[in-house]
């Protein structure tokens, strides 16, 4: 009883030290502070005391988030330091859009209230591949990061149950091919990075387009990258990666979650990967309306996943087993099957559609 007592002193003495010394730091907490406090000893709950206590400039960027697990930071410690580093950014963005008091107003009553400017809250998501072997002390050797893609979208009247099908259907590929070359121009007219290709391919057997009328015919949507291979190669054959796109702007971190899928090429000389398909109505890429399921029935080859949680938006990705030769891609996909998008959003690439024409792509020997 008595050990259970002087413990249960030397706890709280060793919680008051800590936040007494926390209150008393003049600077902001990091992580190497918090990468020092686990080194020293000091346990799981007296970080988780020390964080919430300061002001903090958390670095929660993968690479950084990587060498705290690997310099031995509890996963608990880790969720904590990015929840902190996110509510702080929220606050900000709260702050920066909040009115001003009367007292300000009138002070500065000759200057009209602009809108926050909010270009520079959102940070891009990233995506890393981690190390094919890794030791305490290393883990962040070997990272590789991966660049972000933009898919083109192409339409076809053909309809297949497979990626496979769409790739070896000749006519199929040699229209998305020409919707390829004539994407620049198509692209002035929808604006952004992912491009409405084959629009100007009406003849081609009848594959795109139709005349205008009153009913609307189904018609399937490709995803598509140019070029046949990745300039990532990976590591091993079973690849492990971070994502990150906690601070990105378009997307709400509770309704996307990552997956690797497998790139179909389509037929020589064509020099696409196929991304996944939809059904869709033939004008569905210029309706504002959110209103399609683009995801109800997407095909995709999804590779064997791993999917492990940090933080909302952060996330641990691995092939859950060997995967076989060929390009493969890390996409974000809706937790729910039955989300909607707004056409004109995917075709533009803003919002939603971002997300979700966004593909960081490698391939495996």
């Amino acid at each position: 009883m008595k050990t259970r007592k002087r413990l249960s002193i030397a706890l709280i003495a060793t919680l008051a030290i800590s936040i007494g010394w926390a209150q008393n730091q003049t600077n902001p907490l990091t992580d190497d502070d918090i990468i020092r406090m686990t080194k020293s000893g000091l346990g799981e709950s007296t970080i988780l005391a020390v964080i919430p206590a300061i002001p903090a400039n958390f670095d929660i960027s993968p690479n950084a988030l990587i060498a705290m697990k690997g310099a031995g930071v509890t996963q608990n410690v880790i969720n904590a330091v990015v929840a902190a580093a996110t509510n702080k950014t929220n606050s900000a963005a709260a702050d920066s859009v909040r009115p001003k008091s009367t007292a300000q107003t009138n002070s500065s009553a000759s200057t009209q209230l602009k809108p926050a400017d909010t270009s520079g809250q959102s940070k891009e998501p990233s995506v890393v591949m981690m190390p094919a072997t890794a030791s305490a002390g290393s883990t962040a050797q070997g990272v590789r990061p991966l660049a972000i893609e933009k898919t083109q979208l192409n339409q076809t009247k053909t309809k297949s149950a497979s990626l496979g099908g769409y790739a070896n259907d000749s006519v199929t590929t040699q229209a998305m091919q020409a919707g390829a070359n004539t994407a620049a121009t198509e692209g002035l007219m929808h604006g952004g990075g992912s491009m409405l290709g084959g629009m100007a391919a009406g003849e081609a057997g009848g594959l795109f387009g139709s005349a205008m009328s009153r009913r609307r015919a189904s018609v399937t949507y490709l995803w598509s990258l140019p070029g046949v291979t990745s300039a990532t190669l990976a590591l091993s054959n079973q690849p492990r990666f971070s994502v990150n796109f906690a601070g990105w702007m378009y997307v709400s971190v509770d309704e996307f979650e990552p997956a690797i899928v497998k790139l179909t090429p389509t037929q020589p000389p064509n020099t696409l990967r196929l991304v996944g398909a939809s059904q869709g109505k033939e004008n569905a890429y210029s309706s504002s309306s959110v209103d399609w399921q683009a995801f109800s029935n997407f095909v995709q080859d999804q590779a064997p996943t791993q999917v492990k949680k940090i933080a909302p938006g952060v996330f641990e990705l691995a092939a859950s087993m060997p995967l076989e030769a060929g390009e493969y891609g890390i996409v974000l996909r809706p937790v729910s099957k039955t989300m909607k998008f707004s056409g004109a959003d995917v075709a533009r690439n803003q919002g939603n559609g971002k997300v979700f024409n966004s593909v960081w792509t490698f391939e495996v020997k």
